[in-house]
């Protein structure tokens, strides 16, 4: 073994002018001005003067003839301390200023615990092991972004954690397949509208809780950490694709819509389901179906308002503002068809009629009956629901279907309306 420990005085130890970190150089001086210009120097000079050294990492030095050592390991370090201890030395005057006023209340480090290696040959072993990478297992290791979380409970990816935790718990997630996506949970968590869809709060530091009912909150995680899983959600979705895709996740069959008292997410566990017996009854839809394609027709178009009705049809319940949501259906197709070239005189339930509905490619008269009635009931129901002091539209299921049947219509007329500006 060519080296051991030892404690050396602080001004026997001088830069080496090899450093991997920069081109060989002549003089120390130099050394100094291209530590202190690339690699952070003062940051480190403010971190030894608050917390001292790093127990935890030693110099690296090899002998420069009588009594004096060159750092191999540890010069930016080192660099730091030379500044602290002489300020003069640092590159400039504002650099000067700024070491001088750090070290004002500084305890002076005089010598530093350092191993001292044979030659530079038997250093670089142990040099490699720290610089070179992973290695195959052989070098240092960074922490992930879940493993950096867990040492500091940093507050931005504990929710990500806490909720991963509880996939995996359930089964949803293995290991292995949850590595890397930490930074996809904390981003679709960061959103409100889809920590509201998982009733997440984030309380305290270790602390985060769903009010969702358990069997709500099950259905709900096995669907979104499954996705997380598959890759089919990542870092680079907009707000928007987050948004869209919160909607979907809230219009999953089966859910109660019950909201509890708060409790953690990782101590939940699945509710029992009972054998079914005999056929179940199919669940009404909880809200008007979410469809990308419109929503992608309505982005190009630029209408805000349209962009906006829509957004709240698919974010009310159903069976909560059935008359609401007729009127507001009412409306976005009002307003869409007068974009087209409704006169304001026609209704639009005339307006789209079967000729109309043939320009936009929809299929003659025998295949757009179903359209058309769907429209006639939304034009009367809404026209109802509007004006009637007592009768209203209250056939949730009517209503959803119907929008699934004007679909392609929808879409179709956003698009002419966006050829029209």
């Amino acid at each position: 073994m060519n080296y051991g420990l030892k404690r050396i005085a602080v001004d026997r130890v001088f830069l080496d002018l090899k450093n991997p970190r920069h081109e060989p150089l002549r003089r120390e001086t130099e050394a100094i001005a291209h530590l202190c210009g690339n690699e952070n120097i003062f940051e480190i000079a403010r971190d030894i003067v608050a917390h001292g050294l790093n127990p935890l990492e030693l110099l690296g030095l090899i002998p420069d003839g009588h009594d004096a050592y060159i750092a191999v390991e540890g010069n930016r370090r080192l660099c730091a301390l030379k500044l602290l201890r002489d300020p003069d030395r640092a590159p400039s005057e504002g650099e000067r200023s700024a070491f001088g006023r750090v070290a004002a209340n500084w305890e002076p480090v005089n010598e530093v615990r350092a191993i001292v290696f044979k030659d530079r040959r038997d250093a670089k072993l142990w040099l490699e092991r720290i610089h070179a990478g992973f290695a195959g297992g052989r070098g240092r290791r960074s922490w992930n972004a879940e493993q950096k979380t867990r040492h500091t409970g940093y507050r931005k990816n504990l929710a990500a954690q806490k909720v991963l935790d509880a996939g995996q718990k359930r089964g949803f997630i293995t290991r292995a397949a949850r590595k890397g996506r930490i930074s996809t949970v904390q981003r679709y968590l960061s959103n409100p509208v889809f920590r509201h869809v998982l009733g997440l709060n984030v309380v305290e530091r270790k602390n985060v809780t769903t009010v969702l009912a358990e069997q709500d909150f099950h259905v709900l995680l096995k669907r979104f950490i499954e996705d997380v899983g598959s890759k089919r959600l990542h870092t680079r979705h907009r707000k928007s694709d987050i948004e869209s895709y919160a909607n979907r996740l809230s219009q999953t069959p089966d859910l109660t819509g019950i909201r509890t008292e708060p409790r953690p997410v990782q101590d939940t566990q699945p509710a029992d389901r009972p054998t079914p017996r005999g056929p179940r009854r199919p669940s009404a839809p909880a809200r008007i179906a979410v469809s990308e394609e419109i929503e992608t027709a309505l982005e190009a178009l630029g209408n805000f308002k349209l962009q906006r009705l829509y957004f709240s049809l698919c974010k009310l319940r159903l069976s909560d503002h059935t008359p609401l949501l007729t009127v507001g259906m009412w409306v976005f197709l009002e307003t869409l068809t007068a974009l087209v070239g409704r006169n304001r005189s026609v209704a639009f339930s005339r307006f789209l009629n079967i000729q109309q509905l043939e320009d936009l490619g929809l299929g003659g008269g025998r295949e757009t009956k179903a359209l058309r009635e769907a429209v006639q009931r939304l034009s009367e129901n809404g026209n109802t629901t509007k004006h009637d002091q007592t009768a209203a539209a209250f056939n949730a299921e009517m209503l959803a279907n119907d929008v699934v049947t004007m679909e392609a219509m929808l879409i179709a007329l956003a698009k002419k309306a966006a050829s029209r500006r």
